[in-house]
């Protein structure tokens, strides 16, 4: 017997139960040989949670609403709608952080380090690209320092685990 199989045997006499029932480790083979259990089809898609969910806790709404119209007022005039709407996504998942790094500091502040990320993660300041925009003047339309700026952005990548030509962002 292999170390996925194991006997059921708790039942005095003989059984439909009493043969071996192959057993993984998964949760979806747990009920394998149960009458009664539901198998998923094969036309069925399993649904997946989108990371860019804009639900936000109560006690958050405030911060996130601050947040997001400095990233929406600056999206609209410097980037593009793409960008508006993962930075949104970005503050979002920041504010449902536990605890939320955006419970503390400024609101435009946090709203230059969420593009000052998105901005590293798609090549922002990179000249060949479109929308083209260099940090410093990422930082100097939010009225923040780079170096304040860029120990945010430290933050912000670190909370979301966010990476260079991370698919998520």
């Amino acid at each position: 017997m292999s170390q996925f199989e194991f006997r059921l045997s708790t039942q005095t006499g003989p059984s439909r139960w009493s043969g071996r029932v192959a057993f993984s480790p998964f949760a979806g083979d747990l009920n394998r040989g149960h009458p009664g259990a539901r198998r998923p089809s094969r036309c069925e898609v399993p649904t997946v949670k989108s990371p860019h969910s804009i639900s936000v806790p109560k006690t958050m709404l405030a911060t996130y609403d601050a947040v997001a119209a400095l990233i929406d007022t600056f999206c609209r005039d410097k980037l593009n709608d793409e960008y508006r709407d993962l930075a949104r996504a970005m503050n979002a998942a920041l504010c449902r952080k536990r605890p939320s790094p955006l419970a503390s500091g400024q609101p435009r502040t946090w709203a230059c380090s969420i593009i000052y990320v998105l901005g590293q993660i798609n090549f922002l300041s990179d000249k060949a690209t479109q929308p083209y925009m260099n940090m410093a003047d990422v930082c100097a339309a939010f009225g923040v320092g780079q170096s304040t700026a860029s120990a945010k952005a430290r933050v912000v990548s670190d909370a979301l685990h966010a990476h260079r030509m991370d698919p998520a962002w």
